[in-house]
């Protein structure tokens, strides 16, 4: 593989881990605002 690849297989994972890590953050919004 070439740096470019690499360079592009590491942005989307950092991408997905902020994605996973927001979606986490709405769904405890989500129960707050049910639940508080």
């Amino acid at each position: 593989m070439n740096k470019k690849v690499l360079n592009y297989m590491n942005i989307y994972r950092i991408k997905q881990k902020t994605a996973a890590k927001k979606q986490q953050f709405l769904q405890y919004d989500y129960v707050l605002i049910i639940y508080g």
